[in-house]
């Protein structure tokens, strides 16, 4: 496997491996916070939709507003004592098949509803594994409760990591493979034009061929137009070469008599025989 090769794969990998740490960390943490603030949203909206009505309609129309946005509705009168308005309400949602361990409106909840304000509670189900929120709403001396269990969602988010960790190992183990298949691709042409560059800088001047349909195939193109290039003022540049030897071969050729006479003459002089070359001199008449 390639240098290149092993570097997109790797990297690749690190990628996908923290797309995957960071998946996990949302679902984790911020997912059961997130289905919070949306069953929330929810039950905000379910609570207007509510107040907007008149009581007598309320309650012509409860069983289908449960069934349209799948929460509870119980109501009790707010004229009742702390215990006896608790008590009622929690009838009214045991008849429903809502049964809770712990429900409970306090003296400060109910003085806030009677002076027309909003109480929302969450409860805690423990051995249900669930929460039930809650929505306390005033309506013309009653309080009306519009309420959702939502079931705890840590054990969820636990099962759904568990098969994403499955998921992720099989797709990450595809990726590789296809990783490999692709990089191979891409890499054998980088490999051929390699060789092509190793073999111009050695001037043997080859050429490329590479049908990929893509920047590699251009780069080649181009590649194999530099090398015929270079061939051509190489041969060019030879050319030049061996008429400049030819030059200086000539020029040496004509350069060697005169040299020898003159390295005659010098040696004459040298050794005194330089009479007639002195006579020559001076029988020669002045101009």
């Amino acid at each position: 496997m390639s240098k290149l090769s092993k570097k997109l794969i790797i990297r690749i990998t690190l990628v996908l491996s923290a797309v995957f740490i960071v998946s996990l960390a949302l679902n984790t943490y911020f997912l059961p916070k997130y289905v919070l603030y949306q069953q929330k949203q929810k039950l905000a909206e379910v609570s207007s939709h509510v107040l907007s009505m008149e009581k007598k309609r309320l309650l012509e129309e409860i069983a289908e507003l449960e069934q349209t946005y799948r929460v509870t509705i119980v109501y009790a009168d707010l004229a009742e004592s702390e215990d006896q308005l608790n008590d009622r309400l929690k009838t009214r949602l045991n008849e429903k098949r809502i049964t809770l361990s712990r429900f409970w409106l306090t003296t400060d909840n109910i003085d806030t509803l009677r002076e027309g304000g909003r109480v929302n509670k969450i409860y805690d189900q423990p051995k249900l594994k669930s929460n039930f929120l809650v929505n306390f709403l005033p309506m013309e001396g009653n309080v009306v409760a519009v309420g959702e269990s939502i079931p705890y969602t840590s054990d969820t988010i636990s099962m759904v990591n568990h098969f994403n960790v499955y998921i992720w190992s099989g797709a990450l183990v595809v990726l590789i493979l296809l990783s490999v298949l692709f990089t191979t691709r891409i890499v054998k042409p980088l490999a051929k034009l390699n060789e092509t560059a190793e073999a111009i800088s050695n001037l043997a001047f080859t050429k490329a061929d590479i049908r990929t349909g893509d920047e590699v195939e251009e780069l080649a193109e181009r590649i194999n137009s530099m090398s015929t290039k270079l061939e051509s003022a190489h041969v060019t540049l030879e050319g030049k070469n061996e008429e400049l030897r030819r030059f200086i071969a000539d020029i040496s050729h004509e350069l060697r008599t005169p040299l020898a006479l003159i390295k005659a003459y010098a040696t004459g002089i040298q050794d005194g025989l330089d009479d007639g070359i002195r006579k020559l001199y001076e029988t020669k008449p002045m101009t």
